[in-house]
């Protein structure tokens, strides 16, 4: 049955997107000639209509029988929906007497059988939403409720697909980087944009080459303000934000501005100016033609620019039916002996971290984090590491991720963070590398979306019986960091991948300025991440290293934030005027304490005293104290020999499976 279509369905049958070309990510039912995607992750009605309208279709209702059956099918062929039902497109929240389908057809034009059930005791006439239960039919209810729903597409015409991959003549494809690009000059907020381009097949476009930023630049040039609809016309939304609006700059895929290849910003940017409380924490590019970047408040709406792979929504071969992985009961047994042929290297076999394990199956290195964290600090810590925050993206992956659990003998019961989330816009799931739930092998559906799920913003975890379970981003879980690979990774001299950092033989050590400026807790957080740490001035000499350093960095490099110097390990511990390193030396025990005349004076802003340490860019290798929130360039110094692999007195199979810290 599973196999070969449904019974309802016996005399429809159902193409692939490609012989009847709308989506791959939707199947054509003749019966009723179009085409429908079950949404498996439940949004409210709001939500959902949206979703189904950035896809081209709509938010799904029984307007005739053939559509109904194919609904019942699609329903009755998916146990964690069964019960619970779907969301339809009937509604009456623009007149309470009047309920109608998203397309106009009435409610008392519909072929349900079952008008009893409709409206349930206590239906009260306010705004309602309907949903379709296989039992019950069509019946009443909140629009806030969490549900799944079905997108319909009806077949109107012959469809033609682009060489972009898809009906959309919005985007045209650039040889310059071999992907399509669309310009919407209808504004939207940064979070709905950045679902509008997702439910389209792509991705709200990333600049990861000085090229692809001349096109960007190009877009703006051929939509001028004239023909932007409403909101702000001096720029165009783009896909990096900051993420934890702490200043660390990402892009949606989670690789940092320069990473991704290009990160060009305005003079002065980012600057974070508040307006009506709300800072700026989102991307754009200015109308300038210079192919500067900017800093603007989420909220604001501003034309955009979608990005594609003409290869997305194209089909694809199948080997195994959907949903293969969870009907197939020698799936798990499978799995393990596939890992029988995976090999893990400790790190230096195949170089990147000591403290990361490589897994050849996966191509990647892995690390376990036993210390439990938040979801935005976890996603935050992995960042900084060189990695994402691990999820279940292929088979591969999760295999490991699973051996990985099961190996901690202390492993929560809970489960560990994943990359998974909907903490940009609550209809769409996807991992920090940007691959949607909907094209991850793991999960179990009837376990993904508990209980009193609301649809709000969430991060998914990992619990190797249950699969992929959503729930709040606010408790402490542990998690894994994940690095792929897709380079040969060279070690420098300073025991790390990142160039950044250069070895200064005055010290034998090895230092790196970080230009973009961040608070000091994160500029710390941020060192440590890269296996050093936030840099200590030992000597007069080592003084004279971050002058130099300071001096090769003129204020015009700077990328938003204060510029007069740059933040250093030390700070007020207790904030009682008792300076000392983060590795608990007074300045004296250290070997240097140059501080300014008149310094530290712990000059009050805003109600916040300075009791974190800079050194000032003065050439005169002097001390200061700034406020903690102030956001600095900082100097991360790191010892050759650390991140280095070490000698290993058991297997990587054994190694880190006991709890202790």
């Amino acid at each position: 049955m599973v196999y070969h279509g449904l019974v309802l369905l016996a005399f429809g049958t159902f193409l692939v997107a490609g012989s009847n070309q709308f989506r791959s990510d939707y199947k054509f039912h003749s019966a009723a000639n179009g085409w429908f995607k079950l949404h498996k992750t439940p949004a409210r009605w709001h939500d959902a209509r949206l979703r189904c309208s950035l896809e081209g279709a709509f938010l799904a209702s029984p307007i005739n029988v053939d559509v109904s059956d194919v609904i019942h099918s699609i329903i009755s062929g998916h146990k964690h929906v069964h019960s619970s039902g779907v969301y339809t497109g009937v509604h009456n929240t623009i007149t309470p007497t009047e309920f109608i389908s998203v397309e106009g057809v009435s409610l008392s034009l519909m072929p349900v059988k079952k008008y009893e059930h409709k409206f349930p005791e206590g239906y009260s006439g306010t705004p309602s939403c309907m949903r379709l239960l296989p039992q019950l039919g069509l019946v009443a209810g909140s629009c806030n409720d969490a549900l799944p729903y079905i997108c319909y597409k009806p077949k109107t015409e012959e469809l033609v697909i682009t060489e972009c991959g898809t009906i959309d003549t919005g985007y045209r494809l650039d040889n310059r980087t071999g992907h399509c690009y669309k310009f919407h000059v209808n504004t939207l907020p940064w979070a709905f944009a950045y679902l509008a381009c997702i439910a389209e097949g792509g991705y709200l476009a990333i600049v990861n080459s000085a090229a692809e930023a001349n096109l960007i630049a190009e877009l703006l040039i051929q939509n001028p303000d004239t023909s932007i609809v409403g909101g702000q016309k001096q720029g165009a939304a783009l896909g990096f934000r900051d993420w934890h609006e702490n200043g660390v700059w990402r892009t949606i895929h989670g690789q940092s501005l320069e990473e991704a290849g290009f990160a060009d910003w305005a003079n002065d940017r980012p600057d974070n100016f508040i307006v009506n409380g709300e800072g700026q924490h989102c991307g754009t590019m200015w109308r300038t033609g210079l192919r500067q970047f900017d800093d603007v408040q989420c909220s604001a709406q501003l034309p955009f620019v979608c990005e594609k792979d003409p290869a997305s929504l194209r089909p694809v071969p199948h080997a195994c039916p959907e949903y293969w992985y969870s009907e197939l009961p020698t799936m798990e047994i499978h799995g393990l002996v596939l890992l029988a042929f995976c090999t893990f290297l400790v790190a230096g076999g195949n170089d990147f971290r000591s403290d990361y394990t490589y897994y050849s199956c996966a191509n990647g290195w892995f690390k376990f984090h036993k210390v439990p964290a938040k979801w935005q600090e976890a996603r935050l810590r992995c960042s900084l590491e060189g990695a994402v925050l691990a999820s279940p993206i292929n088979s591969d992956v999760s295999d490991v991720m699973k051996r990985i659990i099961s190996e901690q003998k202390c492993a929560s019961p809970s489960g560990v963070y994943t990359g998974v989330h909907n903490t940009v816009t609550n209809t769409e799931y996807s991992s920090v590398e940007g691959v949607s739930l909907c094209s991850m092998p793991d999960g179990k559906c009837e376990h993904m979306f508990p209980g009193g799920y609301s649809g709000t913003p969430s991060c998914m975890r990992l619990l190797p019986q249950e699969g992929l379970v959503a729930g709040t981003c606010s408790d402490a879980l542990p998690y894994i960091c994940y690095k792929k690979k897709t380079t040969d990774l060279v070690v420098t001299e300073c025991g790390t991948v990142d160039t950044g950092y250069r070895l200064d033989n005055r010290t034998g050590h090895c230092y790196k300025f970080h230009v973009n400026t961040l608070p000091w807790a994160v500029a710390y957080l941020t060192c440590v991440a890269e296996g050093g740490y936030l840099a200590i001035v030992n000597s007069a000499a080592e003084a004279d290293i971050i002058a130099e350093l300071l001096n090769k960095h003129p204020p015009s490099a700077i990328v938003g934030g204060q510029k007069q110097g740059a933040a250093l390990g030390f700070h007020d511990w207790h904030e009682n005027g008792v300076w000392r390193t983060i590795h608990g030396q007074t300045l004296q025990e250290a070997g240097y304490a140059g501080w300014a005349p008149n310094r530290p004076d712990n000059f009050v802003v805003d109600g916040e005293g300075q009791h974190c340490g800079s050194m000032w860019r003065t050439g005169l290798r002097h001390f200061d104290d700034v406020q903690c929130s102030a956001q600095l360039p900082f100097v991360c110094e790191k010892d050759p020999a650390s991140l280095r692999p070490v000698a290993q007195t058991c297997n990587a199979q054994n190694s880190g499976s006991q709890c202790g810290f």
